[in-house]
């Protein structure tokens, strides 16, 4: 081996080893396999909406989750299960109606592990139309 092909070398491995520790960044995205110290884990949502006569939300709610991260829709009865790192998440439930209420629209859940989900429901209670 010449001189100039152990300095290649040489050279070659110290560029590589640089750019490998310098692009090693703490915010790139997480893959969540089980060796990951933030583990994916899921959040089950549960809506049931209750009416006087029929006169319910037809089009339905918005989950957000973590102050619109994560944006999915939701029947006005249905469950639905969204991935989510492990911590704690603000889950919120928008796009009710004006004749609907829920006693909370804000719920934080705490996602523990990736083994059970973590649990939230929302109960809607919607009058008549013509009383709002």
């Amino acid at each position: 081996m010449t001189i100039a092909t152990s300095r290649a070398r040489t050279a070659f491995l110290c560029i590589t080893t640089t750019m490998v520790l310098a692009c090693n960044n703490s915010n790139a995205p997480l893959t969540g396999n089980a060796a990951d110290p933030l583990m994916i884990g899921s959040i089950n949502i549960a809506v049931s909406t209750t009416s006087e006569d029929d006169y319910v939300d037809l089009d339905g709610y918005t989950i957000e989750i973590d102050a619109g991260r994560l944006i999915q829709p939701v029947g006005i009865n249905d469950t639905v299960n969204i991935a989510a790192l492990k911590g704690v998440h603000l889950v919120r439930l928008s796009g009710i109606a004006l004749n609907c209420s829920t006693s909370a629209t804000d719920r934080w859940i705490d996602v523990a592990d990736d083994k059970t989900a973590a649990r939230v429901s929302f109960s809607v209670t919607c009058g008549n139309y013509w009383d709002y």
